[in-house]
């Protein structure tokens, strides 16, 4: 972390349900802390929605079965980066045969600039599990400065779950935005994988689903809008690793300037 960090207040906006309703949980990151919610209700069925470093000290064999497991540090610096070094980040998981209606939501949000933000966000889904999660990633344009952001994202699907994942961005124009995120769906299993970019200088943004389960499905689809110089780079894969999987991919897109 380094200087110029600017206040920790958070548009309004960012914190609102992204449809009718409220969240079944809420965490948001802030610099050097997090403030988390959930839903007792979840909580009395064996949920854990909470920031990475509670994890490591209140979970850590939960939170063992997926970290490192899917993302590892060998694909490539960022991803390594990520790994070892995560200052902040989340942990979902849903235990068997949990099924939940209101939508978990996480917010990271990165004010100042001359920084570098490192995460890590971890889903574990037993088998016969289902939720939609919402993570967005923002910070204010810090207009002469540069930020570095580098994550990573792992996430399992365990054999008829499904998990509906709504990924969204609208990092500062100052920032750089790296990351490696993969979803390993075992059989039967469902991902439903959304991208809504806006934001940052750059993003390279390496994006895998690995269908490793038989009869396991893959869907991939996003929209970006962008300006001015900005590039935003979605480098997707589906691999189909057992029979009878099946995925679908879509992005559209708008380009000013």
């Amino acid at each position: 972390m380094g200087a110029q960090q600017a206040g920790e207040d958070v548009p309004e906006g960012l914190l609102e349900p992204l449809a009718d309703g409220e969240h079944g949980g809420e965490i948001v990151l802030l610099p050097g802390k997090a403030k988390v919610q959930l839903s007792p209700v979840l909580s009395q069925q064996g949920v854990v929605f909470t920031d990475l470093l509670t994890a490591e000290s209140q979970y850590p064999a939960l939170l063992e079965k997926v970290m490192g497991k899917i993302v590892k540090p060998e694909d490539g610096k960022f991803a390594a980066l990520a790994e070892g070094y995560a200052e902040t980040g989340i942990f979902l998981y849903v235990p068997k045969g949990v099924t939940n209606e209101q939508p978990l939501h996480s917010l990271f949000w990165g004010p100042g600039s001359r920084l570098a933000y490192i995460s890590h966000v971890l889903v574990y889904l037993e088998e016969g599990s289902s939720v939609t999660y919402v993570h967005e990633a923002a910070s204010p344009n810090e207009e002469g400065g540069q930020t570095l952001h580098a994550g990573a994202v792992e996430i399992y699907i365990g054999p008829s779950a499904s998990l509906r994942f709504v990924e969204l961005q609208s990092w500062g124009d100052h920032v750089w935005n790296f990351s490696h995120e993969r979803v390993q769906v075992d059989r039967d299993g469902k991902i439903d994988w959304i991208f809504g970019s806006l934001g940052s200088r750059l993003t390279k943004n390496f994006l895998d689903v690995d269908l490793v389960g038989q009869g396991s499905e893959g869907r991939m689809s996003g929209f970006y809008f962008t300006d001015n110089a900005q590039h935003l780079d979605h480098d997707t894969q589906h691999n189909h690793l057992a029979p009878n999987t099946t995925s679908d991919l879509l992005f559209k897109g708008a380009l000013l300037g």
